[in-house]
């Protein structure tokens, strides 16, 4: 699995064991963080030049705040939650496929 779907799979995880945005969530989140900047760090994990990810990263950020303010509102329980997330990651894949593709 890939360094970013590792870490959305995590923080669905913690989300789901706890309040969002608790302290218990982001103590949670602390293995998981350190393991995706590490795994990023990684020797040729991002062989692209950054290109894709500053274009298609703001995307994914605005469609996981998305689905973060829909939950806090109520608009989305638990579950549409976790599909709106998964439906934001793999629209995001399919952007960074369709970028590289592109560039290379």
């Amino acid at each position: 699995m890939s360094c970013t779907g590792e870490l959305m799979r995590k923080d669905i995880k913690c989300s789901m064991e706890f309040e969002y945005e608790s302290e218990e969530y982001y103590r949670c989140m602390e293995g998981p963080t350190a393991e995706y900047e590490e795994c990023i760090r990684a020797d040729g994990c991002i062989e692209a030049d950054g290109t894709c990810i500053n274009r298609c990263e703001p995307i994914l950020l605005e469609d996981i705040q998305a689905c973060e303010d829909g939950l806090a509102a109520g608009e989305l329980n638990q579950l549409d939650y976790v599909i709106c997330m998964n439906k934001a990651s793999v629209r995001n894949l399919g952007r960074i496929k369709k970028c590289l593709s592109i560039i290379n």
